[in-house]
């Protein structure tokens, strides 16, 4: 426990463990890393990927389309003309073929009898209307601002992406998982390079020691920025490691 505090609060301190076995110094960062990916899970496990303000924010976007839409839903069925809806990350598409594409992460399709989402170009769930059991509404009624029936579209909406919804919150959560290890990385690749300009003398294989663990700040302050809910601590985090880098090189430099 000892050790952890110095690597953590005293970075001068760390060239204490120089000569480390290097699997132990990895493991010692994975067990962080792992700990704060736990953490993700556990956010991206128990808040909903798509909530209900994202429904009405989709909802609202076709209640607010500019033209007046020629679509009616009777007997769980839509019919009418085709259109196209999208907006940042999502495409709504009514009676249309369309090919999913890259422009647009997600893809809801609404079909004559069914509503086919896409994630990423690639289907996922399909949803029948007829499993809904919802009385008939038309699209002017949701444009005109009544309640019922934009609660109908709601429903359709909510339905398909509570469906999506565990599949969302699995891609949020390796997406994290990855931009953690890739900022990881580029933490220690940032302290390497400071360290060179602080002592260029030290053994490459003594100084990647030192390095990864200067490193550790880095989960340590990404650890406060999610329980804070701080984002732009991960900027902190990426340089951190670096600071602590010059005051571990500048020690050695001081003993000898």
């Amino acid at each position: 426990m000892g050790k952890i505090i110095n690597i953590i609060c005293h970075p001068s301190f760390i060239v204490l463990y120089f000569k480390d076995k290097i699997y132990k110094i990895i493991l010692l960062a994975l067990s962080f890393y792992i700990v704060l990916v736990g953490i993700l899970a556990l956010y991206s496990y128990t808040d909903k990927y798509y909530n209900h303000e994202y429904v009405n924010d989709l909802t609202k976007l076709v209640a607010n389309y500019k033209e007046e839409l020629d679509l009616e839903y009777n007997d769980s069925k839509l019919s009418g003309s085709s259109y196209v809806i999208s907006k940042d990350e999502v495409c709504l598409v009514f009676l249309k073929d369309v090919v999913a594409s890259q422009d647009y992460a997600i893809f809801l399709v609404f079909k004559e009898d069914m509503v086919v989402y896409y994630y990423e170009s690639v289907i996922r769930y399909e949803l029948e209307y007829k499993s809904l059991g919802l009385s008939n509404f038309t699209f002017k009624d949701i444009q005109d601002n009544n309640y019922t029936s934009q609660a109908k579209l709601s429903i359709i909406i909510d339905k398909t992406l509570e469906l999506a919804n565990p599949l969302a919150q699995t891609y949020s959560l390796l997406s994290n998982a990855v931009n953690l290890a890739f900022l990881y990385f580029m933490s220690i690749l940032i302290a390497m390079m400071v360290s060179f300009f602080v002592n260029p003398a030290i053994e490459f294989k003594y100084r990647i020691n030192i390095c990864i663990y200067d490193s550790i700040i880095f989960f340590v302050v990404m650890l406060f920025g999610l329980l804070f809910n701080i984002t732009w601590f991960k900027y902190i985090a990426l340089f951190m490691p670096a600071i602590y880098s010059r005051f571990s090189f500048k020690s050695i430099v001081r003993i000898r």
